[in-house]
């Protein structure tokens, strides 16, 4: 096992503490449509695997998949600072 250089452990700990103070500055600033808007989204992702691995190391090359997956949704403001968001997700 290769040892970690001080350097790397001082950035990921710096980079830990920032995450740690700025999550208390930020928290609650999500962003809201004006009231009664309604806005409606469709993402697509796919995903290509070549071979499947199982908890106990074995592996299966050949037995790849292809996924499609689709995700439907909408956003509705019914009143001001309060949003509705629905999804619908669809795996092909």
């Amino acid at each position: 096992m290769r040892r970690c250089p001080a350097s790397f452990t001082f950035v990921v700990a710096s980079v830990c503490v920032a995450l740690a103070a700025a999550g208390h500055d930020a928290h609650a600033q999500a962003w809201v449509d004006d009231k009664g808007s309604l806005n409606f989204s469709l993402d697509y992702n796919l995903g290509i695997s070549d071979k499947v691995v199982v908890d106990q190391g074995a592996d299966f090359p050949d037995a790849g998949a292809t996924t499609h997956q689709f995700t439907l949704g909408a956003e509705y403001v019914p009143i001001e600072h309060l949003a509705v968001d629905v999804g619908l997700p669809l795996v092909l």
